[in-house]
């Protein structure tokens, strides 16, 4: 999956997360028949594109994906340093403070075909990432709003309930999978790195 793809679907990922956790509030009629408020496919997406943006530059996201990109990148500074040789420890903080395990990383990605392809599944996995991250936040807070009732729910309060904390619990179970796999493929760049 192209990099930019991967963009467009880390913005309008969230905001279809949003809006689906809005469904519940749609209106009802005073025998209970609920009305659908259709929207245009087009208007949808146009809609998500916009929270979702939102979403993305309030960077809410990093409140969970800040440990655990901590954890990956981590791996990558600890297993580079482990090919280059024994470093003195006031090098390893130089190397990990500016980041530029990251940039040797990249460079030796990005010049090498058999890298790339090995990238190309890394970072469809980090599209489980985010949007994991994503769908936790989204769906814990829509679990404490129909649970205080802040959102007025007319029906079925205790069944949107449970499920938005179903919801939440499963794609932190998700969020925690597609790290140790995120961890495992590039685990796998950086052995044929060594073996270079």
């Amino acid at each position: 999956m192209e990099q930019k793809t991967l963009k467009y679907l880390r913005v309008l990922i969230p905001g279809f997360i949003i809006l689906i956790g809005l469904l519940p509030l749609q209106e009802q009629t005073e025998n209970g028949i609920t009305i659908v408020k259709s929207l245009n496919f087009n208007y949808m997406i146009l809609l998500a594109v916009i929270i979702g943006a939102i979403y993305y530059q309030l960077n809410i996201q990093h409140i969970i994906t800040r440990l655990s990109h901590y954890l990956i990148v981590k791996n990558i500074n600890d297993q580079l340093i482990n090919i280059h040789g024994k470093l003195k420890e006031n090098q390893k903080k130089i190397i990990w403070k500016e980041e530029i395990y990251l940039d040797v990383f990249y460079k030796i990605v990005d010049k090498d075909e058999s890298l790339k392809i090995k990238g190309e599944n890394v970072r469809f996995n980090g599209i489980f990432w985010t949007s994991s991250a994503d769908s936790f936040l989204i769906s814990l807070v829509y679990f404490f709003l129909y649970y205080l009732n802040i959102l007025k729910l007319n029906n079925n309060k205790n069944e949107i309930v449970t499920f938005a904390l179903i919801i939440s619990i499963l794609s932190l179970i998700l969020h925690i999978i597609s790290v140790i796999k995120h961890i495992k493929l590039s685990n796998t760049q950086l052995k044929t790195i060594k073996n270079c």
